[in-house]
């Protein structure tokens, strides 16, 4: 219930991201204003999804950072970042077989059908492998070589992502944008911030995305937010750039409209009492 984008870019002749998500975080009871940015070591990543979950996922990446740094190629990082994904898959599976059937994966697999009917087997089967994470997230890395976006759906796969990627309800809408607007990785930062800041307005229209709005410019030299006179120079734009709402003063002309080009279809034809045949 969110929307999060990251984008590439360049800056001063070296690599740049450009994160942002909106505020919005919603429970079965209440809508709150949640940060969506998490930092793992020099990467950021962007979540969406049920945050405690997301949490936890991060959790996951989170140890496994700890066990050396994330860097190399990106295939290699590709079939290391679903190491995680992969054990919060487990845990999601152990907790939902507990509290089902109060017993362990394990004795599930080894006993499931000797101690359940076949009913309740298979149909704890085909729950567990409906599971999702619940969660998807982008990882972001920006070095003075390059920059990466790798996008880890709720099944736990994970994309490398050209140019841009988007996570959360209102990403349809915003990737439209995103295309709509030719993009370009080596494109100047504002022109960047400008195409983001117009699809998460434009992705707005979901009712699950917030007005409120985080960026965070990702430099090979650290991080920064951008001030209130951008975000404001970026409104200003938007109303210039920006799709209008209502189409108005538009003309209609007669001879606008001509006669089809296909033939009436034939009538059925109609018997001497004057019903049809």
């Amino acid at each position: 219930m969110t929307l999060c984008i990251a984008a590439e870019c360049e800056h001063e002749g070296a690599p740049a991201v450009v994160l942002c998500c909106d505020w919005r975080g919603e429970t079965e009871v209440v809508t709150i204003e949640i940060d969506k940015i998490r930092w793992i070591g020099d990467w950021s990543v962007l979540l969406a999804g049920d945050v405690t979950r997301a949490d936890e996922l991060v959790g996951e990446y989170e140890r496994e950072f700890a066990t050396s740094p994330f860097v190399g190629p990106v295939y290699d990082l590709i079939e290391r970042f679903k190491k995680p994904a992969q054990r919060q898959k487990r845990k999601l599976i152990e907790e939902h077989v507990a509290l089902s059937l109060g017993i362990s994966y394990g004795d599930f697999l080894n006993y499931g059908k000797q101690w359940f009917t076949d009913t309740i087997y298979y149909e704890t089967y085909n729950e567990i492998r409906r599971l999702s994470l619940d969660a998807d997230l982008i990882l972001c890395s920006c070095t003075t070589d390059t920059s990466v976006l790798l996008r880890v759906d709720s099944y736990g796969n994970v994309h490398w992502d050209d140019d841009f990627s988007l996570i959360g309800s209102g990403s349809t809408i915003a990737n439209g944008a995103m295309c709509q607007r030719e993009y370009d990785n080596t494109m100047p930062l504002m022109e960047c911030l400008y195409r983001v800041y117009e699809a998460k307005r434009l992705g707005e229209i979901d009712p699950h995305v917030g007005q409120p709005t985080k960026f965070e410019i990702m430099l090979p030299n650290g991080r920064f937010d951008i001030s209130d006179d951008c975000f404001k120079y970026l409104n200003d734009r938007f109303r210039t750039f920006g799709p209008k709402p209502k189409v108005k003063e538009l003309e209609f002309r007669p001879e606008y409209l001509e006669p089809s080009d296909e033939e009436e279809p034939p009538k059925p034809p109609v018997s001497s009492s004057g019903e049809s045949g």
